[in-house]
Order: C-alpha cells, then structure tokens, then sequence
C-alpha cells in the first residue's frame, strides 16, 4: 500500500489546480493539489494500519469514539465579557483555527467551558466544520468541540486517525454554509486502536511523511515561480528590444523554447498581456507608409471638439499641460503620436448612489458597479437599479463603444477598462466608473481599451492614492494619462492581429486546462483506488 506514495510522486507533484479566487494582492495563484491528494492518502492508510511494519503481533481493536474519549462541547460567553486586550483565559472559536494549533486572538473573563493540551479541537458548526486543530489550554465556544482522550489513546495518533473521517465530512459539507455535527455522532466515529508503541511509530511515520510533502511542496512553489520569471524575463526582452534586430533576436530565443515555456495558464496570460504591449507599441504589425499621419486625425477631432463645446454639448475643460519627454514611456513608428486622454475624449463621472430624490419626475433605471466593469470585459449577470431624475438620464445614460473605467479597487486593478455595447437599454453608471466618450470616430474603442489595459496601467498604479491594498484614481489623472495614436487605418488592423492572436492564446490555455484537469482526476482516482 504505501509503495503508491513513492510509485505516483510525478502525478502528486503535477497535479497543480488554479485558485478561482486568488485573493487582493497575492501572487499565489496557485494549490498543490496533488500534494493535498497525497497527504489525504497519508491519513487514510496511517488509519488503515498500513503504514508501517509490526514489529511484533500486537493486539488491534476497532473501537467507536466515546469509548475512548470525553468530548466537551464547546458553548460561547457572554459577548460583554470577551476581549482582544489579554485580559482572561484564551478563547478559540473556530475563526481562530490554523494550521495545526489555535491562533490566540481572544480572551473571555468569563469562559464557560475549557479545552486542555492534549485535547484535539473540531469545528462542530459552520463553514469549516470537520476541521481539526490540537488544543491548547483555553476555553472554546460553541462551535468547537474538545475531543479528550484517555491513557490508551495517544494524541497525536487520534489527530491523525480522524482526519480521513473530517475530510470526508468536509468534501462532503463544501458550499454548505451551516454544516453540524452532533455529539452522538463524534461519539460514534470508529477508529483503529492498536498498542500505544505502534501509536508512536505511526506518529513518528506520518511526521516524517509530512515533512516530505512540506518539502515537495515548496520545491513546487519554488519551480512555479522560477518558471514564471523566466517567462516574464524573455517577454521583456520583446518589450524593451531598442531596433528590429534585437526584436528578432529576441523573438527567436523564446520560439526555439515555445513548448517548454508557455505550459501553465498564468504564462500564456503573460504573453497575451505582452502581446498587448507590443501591439500598443506598433512592434506588432508592419506599418504601411500610405497611411496618414495620426496628427491629421487629432486635428479633425479638435475641430469637432470646438464645435460641441460652442454648441453647448460638452464643457470646455481646463487647458492640459504639454506632453513632457519624460513622460513617453517608448518612442513611437513614424506618424504616430501621443496625446492626453481628456484632449480626444469627453470624460464624465457617474450618479452618486445613496441620494434622497423626490418629485414627480423620477425613473429607477439599472446602472453598472465596480464589480460589472473587468479589465476587457462587462460581468452583467447581477444589475442593480437607482432611482434618477428624467432630466439627468442625458447625463449619465450610456452610449454604445463608451468606455468605462473604474476609479479604484485593487491596487493592480485601478484604471481597468472595457467597452459598453448597450447590452442594456437605459443603463447609467455609478459615480466609482468613469465615461470616456469618443467625439469623432477616428478612435476605435477597441484600440483605445486595449491601450489602457496594457501600457496605462503602469501610469495608473503609479498615480493612484494607495491605501493598504487599495487604490484610486481621481478624474484629473485620468484625463492627463497619455494616449498612443497610430492612424484609424493602423487601429484596425492592430486589433484585428490581436484578436487572432488573442484567439490562439485562448485555445492554448483550453487544452492546458483540460491537461490539469486530467491530472486533477488522476490523482483523485489513484487515492480513492488505494483505499478502495
């Protein structure tokens, strides 16, 4: 049975699964699920007896829980006499579980009911039920439960017993948000009893078995992130080539290499996000010298600029600085230019939520957040509504290939960017999302949005006001953000070769995650097969 730990090592060390929710500034994207796998697998044959030799004939039983422990279920003191200043006896509830001990965080001056070292600790009630934690001395509340036990039972080797029971209740329980478990059945959970000697090699087995997975664990974080600077650090070399020789050069150095770099979702997201660059930077398609000029194209968009302000329908803005040298992050082909966003755009904030409104002319229309504006796209599968006055709907409503741009969030998020299609009739947007409308059509939204989600973003995060790991814009520093301007002609044909590549990359990452997701069921199926 154990020779399956070291027969499948490759299968526990590739099985890595994506984390959908890859939390505010955490670069860990990433679960060694394999290795999870296999310390399940661990568990389960520790408890099964079969983890070791017996070195002599022992005597084994099966006994059920309550035989051979004393459970203290947990019950909560008064709110009032709860406190974070140390003042009392230490109080573990189940927010307090970590690793393997309870994280001291709370004290009760008033505790109702104690767990002691030696106890192992269950979550009894809620999101994490089944969660195993070895106690400390401290009183616990109601949605923990002390499991004590007696001279023939080693603590240790119980903790491990019951973990295949725990996950099992916990893969069973996931997305429950109130699962219970009662004292009668703790009580009549069954393990495996052996001798207390035989207890402590096991213990001393499963020890050093974890310690392996720690160690294999972090030479896979070790191999992730090795993999993806390496990535990171050959895309630079597109990015930063100073003529087309180095261009080439570079581009020769990762295509003899295409296979073994672009193996993982996270590095052919970061070549879509380098080819975006490259794109916005004209290194992407062959400039055609019968194209105009782009300041032709900015001179017709001021002119039409003069008009609307003369007839009343946009605002004259205050006069933008001039465009310094050091502000251009790279030199431009022949023909293009750089301009400020608020010299070619019409930019305007959105409706203030929250606003006591009377009167007879109300409408309550849907308007979109923060959460429905993603960086190139809309979520638009919750809509929410406000109540504006009839005279107002000019003001916010949005119109089709307006760009919308949030105005905080993550810190790496700020300034995300995506094109309205009026996939809603009537929609607003809200005061934390800036409108940026075209005023002619010589600026194709497309080019624009694909600008402001690759190159803009360094402007951005290094203009917003930062607070822990959040971060704003404010309107003024939208509207001074440059902007790279090809010809209309050059736009076009710029997003369309992305759009073909971006497609590629696309079906690149299906079948790697189809490859994971093959490994992910090999490594479930070789575990439930060993213990089958």
């Amino acid at each position: 049975m154990t020779d399956v730990i070291t027969h499948y090592l490759d299968v526990w060390t590739s099985a890595i699964a994506s984390k959908s929710n890859a939390g505010r500034g955490t670069s860990d994207k990433h679960t060694a699920y394999g290795i999870k796998k296999l310390r399940e697998l661990i568990f389960e044959i520790a408890s099964a007896g079969l983890l070791i030799h017996k070195e002599i004939d022992t005597a084994e039983k099966k006994v059920k829980l309550g035989e051979v422990v004393t459970l203290v279920m947990g019950q909560a003191p008064p709110g009032n006499e709860c406190n974070k200043e140390g003042i009392g006896t230490i109080f573990v509830k189940t927010g307090e579980f970590g690793p393997i001990y309870p994280e001291v965080k709370e004290w009760t001056t008033k505790p109702l009911k104690y767990a002691q070292l030696g106890d192992v600790l269950i979550c009894v009630v809620g999101a994490t039920v089944g969660k195993l934690n070895l106690a400390i001395d401290c009183a616990i509340g109601r949605s923990v439960a002390a499991i004590r036990p007696n001279e023939e039972l080693d603590t240790n080797y119980l903790f491990f017993a019951l973990m295949p029971y725990t996950l099992k209740l916990r893969n069973q329980s996931r997305g429950s948000a109130q699962g219970v478990i009662g004292k009668e059945e703790l009580n009549s959970v069954e393990i495996r009893l052996p001798c207390l000697a035989e207890q402590h090699r096991i213990v001393a087995k499963v020890d050093e078995l974890m310690a392996l997975c720690d160690q294999l664990e972090q030479q896979q974080t070790n191999s992730i992130a090795a993999h993806q600077t390496l990535v990171q650090t050959l895309l630079d070399t597109l990015t930063q080539a100073a003529d087309t020789a180095q261009f080439e050069q570079a581009w020769s150095r990762i295509a003899d290499h295409f296979d073994t770099l672009f193996t993982t979702e996270s590095s052919i997201n970061q070549l879509k996000q380098t080819l975006l660059q490259l794109a916005v930077m004209g290194k992407l398609v062959p400039q055609n010298p019968n194209d105009e000029p782009a300041t032709e194209l900015l001179m017709r968009i001021q002119v039409e600029k003069a008009n609307l302000i003369e007839e009343g329908k946009i605002k004259k803005d205050k006069l933008l600085a001039a465009i310094r040298e050091e502000e251009k992050p790279f030199e431009l082909p022949k023909g293009w230019e750089w301009v400020r966003l608020g010299v070619v755009f019409d930019i305007a904030g959105g409706v203030t939520l929250g606003r006591k409104l009377t009167g007879p002319d109300l409408a309550e229309l849907p308007y979109l957040r923060v959460a429905n504006v993603q960086r190139g796209h809309l979520v638009l599968d919750s809509i929410k509504t406000v109540e504006i006055r009839q005279s107002e709907l000019a003001r916010y409503q949005l119109l089709k290939n307006d760009l919308l741009v949030t105005e905080g969030g993550d810190w790496d998020k700020v300034g995300r960017t995506a094109i309205w299609n009026s996939e809603i009739d009537n929609c607003l947007h809200q005061n934390h999302i800036f409108r940026m409308r075209g005023l002619t059509e010589d600026l194709s939204s497309s080019w624009v949005e694909m600008y402001m989600n690759s190159i803009a973003k360094a402007y951005f995060q290094a203009a917003s006001k930062q607070t822990t790991n959040l971060a704003s814009i404010n309107m003024t520093q939208l509207k001074n953000c440059l902007l790279v301007v090809p010809a209309l002609q050059e736009q076009h044909r710029i997003v369309a070769k992305v759009d073909e590549l971006m497609a590629l990359c696309d079906a690149l990452k299906a079948r790697i995650a189809s490859a994971q997701t093959t490994q992910l069921q090999l490594a479930d199926a070789i575990v439930e097969q060993a213990v089958a």
